[in-house]
């Protein structure tokens, strides 16, 4: 049974987090500051989640300590300032306030095993790009399985154009955009592909998911891996998602989406305007892809 331990949480936000991770074989256990050192040396957590103030975290990272293989603990914060001092204190982890499961999911993910979920304008086309302009940090090459691949380019052109490449050959694909899915339908005529429109209208007609729902991507995008083998999922749009929520809360999106494709035979392209973020900002999105410029 892998222990998780919940301490200083409000009952809503614990049951929240409960909810969210919830599994076969995870076990919760909810304590107040008072009695968390004697519950950490008696349950023993294979987790911790601490949700009180960073300036009461000593008797935890403190108890801690005497174990032989100390928990991790993840901090959830309500501001930056207060998630640097836990760091500093000894935390391995934070997490803004408010969160969305899939980024409790997410962070929890890095320390737990993998655990099933109880439980949701005109294209101007070009030449695909060639699969040796890919690169990395690390080396260049051609495309492999479990990476997402992130095209540079002031349109979502070419790389459309190397989705449909992918899929010609009877692959199956997902298509997550801010595009005209009438259009896009179209341009992948005949190809074994499911359309998502990033908008806040609701169609009878098309498959609509508002971008500041980013657990609702999430869970498509989960379905999608866990239904198919050497498939491709097309994104673009990360421009306006941020502008309908913020870059961290799509920082921890493509992180989520990095952790899950990399264990996977499938692969995420991903098209975005460099120019619509800081180069700080780019880089840390680029830490998290194979990259092309376009």
């Amino acid at each position: 049974m892998i222990k998780i331990l919940l301490v200083g949480f409000p009952k809503w936000e614990a049951r929240a987090i409960k909810e969210s991770l919830a599994g076969k074989m995870r076990d919760f256990l909810e304590v107040d500051l008072d009695e968390a050192p004697l519950k950490i040396l008696a349950y023993e957590p294979r987790l911790i989640l601490f949700g009180d103030s960073s300036r009461n975290l000593d008797k935890v990272l403190e108890a801690r300590s005497e174990l032989d293989d100390g928990a991790p603990i993840i901090f959830l914060a309500k501001d930056k300032s207060s998630a640097r001092k836990a760091l500093l204190r000894g935390c391995e982890d934070y997490l803004m306030r408010p969160f969305e499961p899939f980024e409790i999911q997410h962070i929890a993910g890095r320390y737990l095993p993998e655990e099933e979920p109880t439980g949701n304008e005109g294209i101007i086309l070009g030449p695909a790009p060639d699969e040796g302009i890919w690169r990395t940090g690390r080396s260049s090459g051609t495309m492999e399985p479990g990476h997402i691949y992130l095209v540079r380019e002031p349109k979502p052109e070419k790389g459309m154009s190397m989705f449909r490449k992918e899929l010609s050959n009877g692959t199956r694909g997902l298509s997550i955009s801010r595009q005209n899915p009438r259009m896009l339908r179209k341009f992948l005529s005949g190809l074994n592909v499911e359309l998502i429109w990033l908008t806040a209208n609701i169609s009878d007609s098309e498959r609509c998911i508002d971008a500041k729902d980013l657990a609702r991507i999430t869970k498509a995008i989960d379905i999608f891996l866990k239904n198919t083998e050497q498939g491709w999922i097309y994104i673009d749009g990360l421009e306006y998602m941020v502008s309908q929520t913020d870059f961290h809360s799509i920082l921890r999106f493509l992180q989520f989406m990095n952790d899950k494709i990399m264990t996977s035979d499938d692969n995420i392209l991903v098209s975005l305007d460099p120019r619509a973020f800081s180069s700080q900002e780019m880089s840390l999105m680029e830490r998290e892809c194979v990259v092309s410029d376009m």
